[in-house]
């Protein structure tokens, strides 16, 4: 079936890449498009030559094949040009926020609509928007007031964990955080 083609490409790796990236391109079937991006996820940074369809695949309108991409684009992280924004453009989807978490600090111009994020009602969304900010690191540190509020005053146990990680990841530009 569908699935033993996806793992003998996964097997060829690069070989794989283009073919992976044919099938998500032009499948009509959303199945074949999400197995696509998944064995793309797998492959990883061998991968890099299909992250623009894959960053492409954040705009189709099957919810699992965006996701799945998503979650393929966080493999292939930081180098994927444009991935950032369009994964930015998916919040509160929490594949994203976990997709984007792993650019690190190149995931800078994503603080402000994280912050945002903190902020939402969903505890889960609010603890990957923090464990992401944490991982975006020092350039984080404008989250840092909204971080250690968190650390007092969520009413989920996670967050409050979450947030005081993220305040030992940002490092030294969130001392304010130690009290």
């Amino acid at each position: 079936g569908a699935a033993g083609a996806f793992e003998a490409l996964v097997a060829g790796k690069g070989e794989a890449v283009p073919v992976c990236a044919w099938v998500l391109r032009t499948a009509p079937e959303p199945d074949a498009r999400w197995r696509a991006a998944d064995a793309l996820g797998r492959i990883g940074k061998d991968a890099a030559p299909a992250g623009p369809d894959l960053v492409a695949a954040l705009s189709d309108r099957d919810p699992l094949v965006f996701r799945v991409a998503a979650r393929a684009l966080g493999e292939l992280a930081p180098d994927v040009p444009g991935a950032v924004p369009a994964l930015v453009g998916l919040f509160p989807d929490v594949e994203a926020i976990r997709a984007l978490a792993r650019f690190g600090p190149r995931g800078v111009e994503a603080v402000p609509p994280l912050l945002d994020l903190c902020k939402h009602d969903d505890k889960a969304i609010r603890r990957q928007a923090v464990r992401a900010l944490g991982k975006i690191g020092p350039s984080s540190v404008p989250a840092v007031p909204d971080l250690i509020r968190l650390t007092g005053s969520d009413p989920d146990d996670g967050v409050r964990e979450q947030a005081a990680e993220a305040l030992g990841d940002i490092g030294p530009a969130a001392a304010d955080g130690i009290p």
